[in-house]
Formats: C-alpha cells, structure tokens, sequence
C-alpha cells in the first residue's frame, strides 16, 4: 500500500510543464514577400533557418516568416507547421523557415512568386503545434 501512495504521489508532483502536444491559435497580420534581395539579404534563396528555397516555383516549398515576437514569446521554431485561416487563397498549411525584421509584432510574410503582387490580411488565425518541447 505504501508503494502504491507513493508512486501516485509521485505522480501527482509530475512537473508536465516541460512537454506539450498542445494547440496555440493566436491572431497575426499577414503580408507577402519576394525572394530577392530587395525584401531579404544577400542571399535570397537561402532563408533564416538555412533551407533553400525552389527559386522556379517558391510557393511550392509553402515557406512562411514570423516576426521575432513569435519565436521568442511564442515559442515557434524553425521548421514548425502551422495552419493560417483568413487569406482566402493563401490559407492552409505553411512551414516556418524564415524571420522577420525585427521591427514587426505579430506578424508573418508568405514567401510567394514575384507575379503576386500586395497582399496583407488583419485578424489572420495561425494556428500553431507546440513543439513537443518547449
């Protein structure tokens, strides 16, 4: 009996809070971006994280930039998925790959063809899978 109070006492003082499988939806706007130096660095095929982008066809690799806000509150990562609600046509699954500058809050940049032109959405839903950890 005593072995049994004490594994669940143990169980009881489990800090979970280091794990997570939870879903984060927050309210961010959306903007668009090109791969040219213009809109990022030097090196516009290459994003933040390292990933090389499909200069031919950019919207296939579904890549979007958060703001900084988003990483380091937030706690995304590069790599995550996301789901984004509110743009109509851009609306779906996306991949963090890329950041921002770091004057933006709340906020994320599609990477799409350079034949796209404007595009910015208030109240966007970006539905985020926490990382297992955090």
């Amino acid at each position: 009996m005593l072995k049994l109070f004490i594994i669940f006492t143990g169980l009881l003082s489990y800090d979970s809070s280091n794990l997570s499988n939870e879903k984060q939806r927050l309210y961010v706007t959306a903007t668009i971006y090109h791969a040219v130096e213009e809109q990022t660095d030097s090196t516009p095929n290459i994003t933040a994280s390292g990933y090389e982008i499909n200069m031919d066809d950019p919207l296939s690799d579904r890549i979007i930039a958060v703001s900084w806000d988003l990483e380091n509150e937030y706690k995304f990562k590069m790599g995550d998925k996301v789901h984004i609600e509110g743009t109509g046509v851009l609306d779906g699954i996306w991949f963090v790959r890329d950041r921002m500058n770091s004057r933006f809050r709340k906020r994320i940049d599609f990477l799409v063809p350079q034949t796209m032109k404007g595009g910015k959405w208030e109240k966007v839903i970006l539905t985020h899978e926490k990382s297992f950890y955090k």
